[in-house]
C-alpha cells in the first residue's frame, strides 16, 4: 500500500527549539509519523534544487 509523505522544512529565519517542538508536536497531534528529523545546509539544497522542485510541483497543478 503506497502512503503519502512529506518533507518539512522551517524557513531559516524561523528554527528555534521553541518552533521545531510546535511543528513536531502539531504534526503528530494530527496523527502523523515523524520517519526522521535533521537540518540541510543551505548549499545542499541549493545543489539539489529542493526549493525549485517544492514550487515547480506546486506551479504544476494551478488551473490555467
Amino acid at each position: 500500500m503506497v502512503k503519502n509523505c512529506a518533507f518539512v522544512f522551517i524557513k531559516p529565519h524561523a528554527v528555534t527549539d521553541k518552533a521545531k517542538e510546535a511543528v513536531k508536536a502539531g504534526l503528530e497531534a494530527k496523527g502523523l509519523e515523524i520517519k526522521k528529523e535533521g537540518s540541510l545546509e543551505a548549499e545542499e539544497i541549493d545543489k539539489k534544487q529542493l526549493i525549485d522542485k517544492h514550487y515547480y510541483q506546486l506551479l504544476r497543478k494551478q488551473p490555467s
